[in-house]
């Protein structure tokens, strides 16, 4: 006969005193939505502390002004730390959600957002996402026909911005989150649209994962594996494309096409969305991917396409492509500088504009002393002939931008200097003037550039 051996129970919260152990040196911030989940995270550190007063946290709590009852839960949460004596964040939001983009997504971006305000440069966030909640991610990502990066699921370790975000909760059932809150008799806040199925992740919470595991009743865990192995898997892609995009990305953080025809497209895909996670962009989708490929990558060679997207387009010049963010154009803006003592500030971080010095004063002319004089800056203007700063040959402004490889959307972070209407100087670039005495003695402005 076989013998029986009762294996031992496995704590699985021990994964809290890891990471505490190996980030001995930091604090935490505590992401605390009145929920089990964030209150039982919230308690276990709570108890480890009466162990180890070495151990530092504090608690952030978002109010998204969504539900009637908000204004309650966070006074809930805030009853809480003032009992255990604990550093609670309250922030709340104003309700101004995009509903083109999904509540869900929405609520996310927004509080995140105030999560980076706050957090301290030696904190780590840590939120309270469990093994459910990534079976329910792992559902909706397949429901989207997501790859294998979208099926990664969330990562159990990641950076939001400067600062490391911990999830240690992920391969934690919700089952095993309440036995632990209800031995421990906590209190906790229960959320009445968790019950709304309108809602696709809660349709995947109440009726689809139930009806696998009344089947399967190890279904959870093999749905964690299939996440664990997606993400090792795009982790080899990511490796195996980066060697390729260090060599095609280029100073600028462009990326040089030649030669692309001579890939496989799958590959080529893998490229992009790499190229496109380095610039800090949204993951894009599969479609996404696909739209880049064929509206921007297999265009003709004597073409400019452009891509539009929520925030940032995808523009093609010569044989090579930009991400353009859209809040950093400067299209039909004017400044007028009416102070010269002062510094101009530029748009979009572009830097100043200032006047020179000379052994410390400020040099005096024309400038300074005609107060009829308006001087502005522009920042595109129609093509004309000019004047080229550096071998003082004449051409005309659009011969200037082609013959120096400058795109279409880099002419408008150049500044145009006018005194009143009269076009004087597009500063390091070309002039109005043919002789640069003319220019030296006509006016004393210079460009300073954002070191970044």
């Amino acid at each position: 006969m076989k013998k029986f051996i009762k294996k031992k129970k496995i704590e699985k919260f021990t994964l809290i005193k890891k990471i505490i152990e190996k980030y001995k040196k930091n604090k935490f911030l505590i992401a605390y939505s009145g929920g089990i989940d964030s209150t039982v995270l919230l308690y276990k550190f709570i108890f480890l502390k009466r162990k180890d007063r070495k151990i530092k946290f504090r608690v952030i709590h978002i109010n998204h002004s969504v539900q009637k009852e908000s204004y309650n839960w966070s006074q809930f949460c805030e009853n809480i730390c003032k009992k255990e004596k604990i550093n609670i964040i309250i922030k709340k939001i104003k309700n101004n959600y995009i509903k083109k983009y999904g509540l869900e997504a929405d609520l996310r971006k927004q509080r995140y957002k105030e999560i980076k305000k706050e957090i301290k440069k030696n904190e780590i966030l840590l939120t309270a996402h469990n093994l459910d909640d990534q079976c329910e991610t792992f559902f909706l990502a397949l429901k989207r026909g997501s790859g294998p990066t979208g099926l990664s699921s969330m990562p159990y370790k990641k950076n939001i911005g400067k600062n490391l975000h911990i999830r240690p909760f992920l391969n934690v059932t919700k089952k095993k989150i309440t036995q632990w809150a209800v031995e421990k008799k906590l209190t906790w806040i229960e959320d009445p649209s968790n019950k709304n199925i309108k809602n696709d992740r809660n349709f995947i919470r109440k009726k689809i994962i139930p009806l696998f595991e009344s089947r399967w009743n190890f279904f959870k865990n093999t749905c964690y594996r299939s996440i664990k192995i997606c993400s090792k898997e795009k982790k080899i892609l990511e490796d195996l494309t980066k060697k390729t995009i260090n060599k095609k990305i280029q100073k600028n953080k462009s990326l040089n096409i030649d030669g692309f025809e001579n890939l496989k497209k799958t590959f080529i895909y893998l490229i992009l969305r790499n190229w496109i996670s380095l610039h800090k962009k949204k993951n894009p989708s599969y479609k996404m991917i696909t739209q880049i490929y064929k509206k921007v990558i297999l265009m003709p060679q004597n073409t400019n396409p452009v891509l539009l997207f929520k925030t940032y387009k995808i523009c093609r010049y010569k044989k090579s492509i930009y991400i353009i963010d859209k809040k950093k154009e400067n299209k039909n803006i004017i400044l007028f500088w009416k102070n010269t003592s002062k510094p101009l500030v530029l748009p979009n971080e572009l830097g100043l504009l200032k006047t020179k010095k000379i052994n410390n004063k400020e040099t005096k002319t024309s400038i300074n002393k005609n107060k009829k004089l308006l001087i502005n800056i522009r920042f595109l203007i129609k093509n004309q002939t000019v004047f080229c700063i550096k071998n003082n040959k004449k051409t005309t402004i659009k011969n200037f931008w082609n013959e120096n490889n400058i795109p279409i959307w880099n002419r408008t972070k150049i500044p145009f200097l006018y005194f009143n209407n009269k076009f004087i100087i597009a500063f390091n670039h070309f002039s109005s003037f043919k002789k640069k005495t003319t220019l030296k003695k006509y006016f004393n402005i210079y460009w300073e550039k954002n070191k970044n």
